[in-house]
C-alpha cells in the first residue's frame, strides 16, 4: 500500500506582491494547522510560517512584511539571507496562546 507523504494540502497562492507568492497550506492531521511557504525572485520553498492562526489580519500583514524583507535583501545582493532560518516565530505572529 502507497503511503502519502504529504502531510499538508494547497489551500491557496496568494500575490500579494510582485515576484512572490505565498503558498498557503493545511495540515491534513489538523485543519486547523496553516504553512506558509514562498516563492521568492523564483527561489522557492522560504517557509515563513507554520502553525496555528489566530489573528489572519495580523498574519497576513507579518507575511508580507517578511517576504518583502528577504526580497529587498536578495535585490541587495544580501546572500547571507540564504543561510539564514526566516521562519516567522508562533510569538510574531499570534500562533501562541
Amino acid at each position: 500500500m502507497k503511503q502519502d507523504k504529504k502531510k499538508f494540502k494547497v489551500l491557496a497562492r496568494h500575490k500579494w506582491i510582485p515576484d512572490v507568492t505565498i503558498t498557503e497550506s493545511c495540515s491534513k492531521d489538523d485543519d486547523r494547522i496553516r504553512r506558509f511557504t514562498a516563492t521568492i525572485l523564483g527561489f522557492r520553498n522560504w517557509v515563513l510560517y507554520e502553525g496555528m492562526i489566530h489573528n489572519n489580519v495580523r498574519t497576513v500583514e507579518t507575511l508580507i512584511k517578511k517576504a518583502t524583507e528577504i526580497k529587498n535583501r536578495i535585490l541587495n545582493k544580501d546572500y547571507t539571507v540564504f543561510h539564514e532560518s526566516v521562519t516567522i516565530s508562533k510569538q510574531t505572529i499570534g500562533g501562541a496562546q
